[in-house]
């Protein structure tokens, strides 16, 4: 557990920081970090509530979805508008992405023991559907704010 700690005190300083270096883009990066750790937080617990995928007991901190992938969400939003700000005017190409992106991902974090999935196609499947509205909503979101 201390290492879990370790790490999201590690991802949630260095979001902050990046958020502060942020001159006039401070607040809108900071609103939209935080709509996406929220947003993340639903997602993956409505996600393993429904049996796509789960942590293992050893890496749970929070729940159902651990505060460590809240860190990652938050971070993740911090970051969206200079990664992925481009796909902004293309919705469809961003919910593919964010579809193909957002199930490798977890399927590499399986691969890791980040997390579980025991039936791979229906839980791919789920959290494929689940970032790709998630990630032209964000978009989305980011854009409403600038």
């Amino acid at each position: 557990v201390g290492w879990m700690i370790s790490g999201l005190s590690l991802i949630t300083l260095w979001t902050v920081v990046r958020i502060w270096m942020g001159g006039a883009e401070r607040r809108p990066r900071a609103s939209l970090a935080l709509q996406s750790a929220l947003l993340g937080y639903c997602l993956d617990s409505l996600l393993v509530l429904v049996g796509a995928m789960r942590f293992p007991p050893e890496l749970q901190l929070g729940g159902p979805s651990p505060l460590w992938m809240v860190g990652l969400w938050f971070a993740f939003g911090a970051s969206l508008e200079e990664a992925l700000g481009g796909l902004r005017s293309r919705p469809l190409l961003a919910a593919v992405i964010g579809a193909a992106g957002g199930a490798l991902a977890y399927w590499g974090g399986a691969g890791i023991g980040a997390l579980e999935i025991d039936a791979p196609l229906y839980g791919l499947s789920l959290i494929g559907l689940a970032w790709g509205l998630a990630l032209p909503l964000l978009l989305l979101r980011g854009r409403a704010q600038s």
